[in-house]
């Protein structure tokens, strides 16, 4: 019996003396281990926890995005959305979410142990497909929750944009949701800002990572958001992205990231 298991990183020395290994050494040849590299390597920093390189690259890309932090995720959007939802949510908290979402944020949901409340994309029958989800829908939903738990949803989760391309205003969802709870506090427009600041706003952002940069998302109030985007679809490597609207500079190659 063989166990099969990650070699550890030794430059090929882990293959000296293995019955069982010299024929993978004599294949490839030794030279093939000796540059055998990891992201543990001092110069290439560390994922866990940058220092180095990565950290410097973290700040280049929150500034840019405008976000108060931004951290590189391995494994994809998909897991920069789980990674999200268990963070900012609690056992039994309510979430409205998109019901075409991605399968990730199904994940997410199930593992944080909350409840979905899902909302309805329209149907775009001249194409034959699912549109984005209507304030309307957006607006009822969040009434439903108000009345039946007497709090508003601990997150609302929204595609911006979907596999066909079709986009959300994040403005204009931040401003209905405003809308809805100023009615709900009877007019009163502080005590509906302190309810708005409570509810994060999750963009999955894996196809439109240039989303930050759209006047939808300009000229909104502060809030808590946290946007998800893929590094093949970016012009920045900004995977998972917190933001409470602060305005979007340019960052030169060697401007002083403050």
């Amino acid at each position: 019996m063989i166990t099969c298991h990650t070699l550890p990183l030794a430059f090929g020395r882990s293959l000296h003396g293995s019955r069982t290994l010299d024929d993978l050494k004599e294949f490839f040849s030794e030279n093939f281990f000796r540059a055998e590299t990891s992201a543990t390597l001092a110069p290439l920093d560390s994922l866990l926890h940058p220092g180095g390189t990565l950290k410097t690259a973290q700040a280049r890309a929150a500034h840019a995005f405008g976000a108060d932090r931004t951290l590189f995720v391995t494994n994809g959007t998909s897991t920069a959305n789980k990674i999200v939802l268990q963070a900012v949510l609690r056992a039994g908290d309510t979430v409205l979410v998109d019901r075409n979402c991605h399968i990730s944020h199904h994940y997410g949901l199930a593992l944080a142990r909350v409840r979905p409340v899902y909302l309805e994309p329209s149907y775009q029958a001249e194409f034959g497909i699912a549109g984005a989800i209507p304030l309307g829908e957006i607006a009822g939903r969040l009434r439903e929750v108000l009345l039946s738990n007497g709090n508003p949803p601990a997150a609302i989760l929204l595609t911006n944009c979907t596999f066909d391309g079709i986009c959300v205003k994040p403005a204009s969802v931040v401003r209905r949701v405003l809308a809805v709870l100023k009615e709900w506090r009877e007019g009163d427009e502080a005590a509906a800002h302190d309810e708005l600041a409570r509810i994060v706003f999750l963009f999955d952002e894996a196809w439109f990572a240039a989303a930050r940069f759209s006047p939808s998302s300009s000229n909104i109030p502060p809030w808590p958001r946290f946007s998800s985007c893929a590094t093949s679809r970016a012009f920045a490597p900004a995977c998972a992205s917190t933001s409470r609207n602060r305005p979007t500079r340019a960052c030169p190659p060697c401007a002083k990231v403050p």
